[in-house]
């Protein structure tokens, strides 16, 4: 459900390695890419620039959002990783949140952990993925009234009480790592 890729930066701000989830939300963005080495900013370089240079100078990691369609997050932290010869090689990883999302079905799971019906367990990870009830009913093929039913159920079997506290109680739980 939760979904972030790695790049790997040398101290110069050159891409080192990236990870599988982030050459793909770099191809889903016009706003983030890899130029002469580089990660690149399309609209506000200097502030990504900037925040990497403060990440090195201040060991603290710092954080950018990439306005776009689909807007992406950044989390940028200071490694002190060296080879064994002093060469300077990863010296900074850019986490990567948004664009490419990882969509899987978690819905089998969910059933399991909570001992929802498989329909239940489809309606709480639509709504967990930021869904409306109507807009998850429609999706799933079932009435809203029903969805309403099932919606109480699942707070109750989560031991939550809305919308908000399932996204916090299903993603706060080992069901994010399956």
């Amino acid at each position: 459900m939760l979904s972030f890729g790695v790049i790997a930066l040398d101290g110069a701000g050159r891409v080192v390695r990236m990870d599988r989830t982030a050459r793909r939300s770099l191809a889903q963005s016009a706003d983030l890419s890899i130029a002469n080495g580089r990660l690149c900013a399309r609209r506000d370089d200097a502030r990504l620039r900037e925040a990497q240079r403060r990440a090195l100078e201040t060991q603290q990691a710092q954080s950018r959002h990439i306005a776009g369609n689909p807007a992406i997050d950044l989390l940028i932290v200071p490694t002190d990783r060296q080879r064994a010869d002093g060469a300077d090689t990863t010296r900074l990883l850019v986490y990567i949140s948004g664009g490419g999302r990882d969509v899987r079905d978690t819905s089998g799971q969910i059933a399991a952990a909570f001992d929802l019906s498989p329909t239940q367990a489809r309606l709480a990870a639509l709504l967990v993925d930021g869904r409306s009830l109507s807009d998850a009913a429609r999706e799933i093929g079932i009435t809203e009234q029903t969805a309403r039913t099932y919606s109480k159920a699942i707070y109750l079997r989560t031991g939550t009480s809305r919308q908000g506290d399932l996204i916090q109680r299903i993603l706060k739980s080992v069901i994010t790592l399956g």
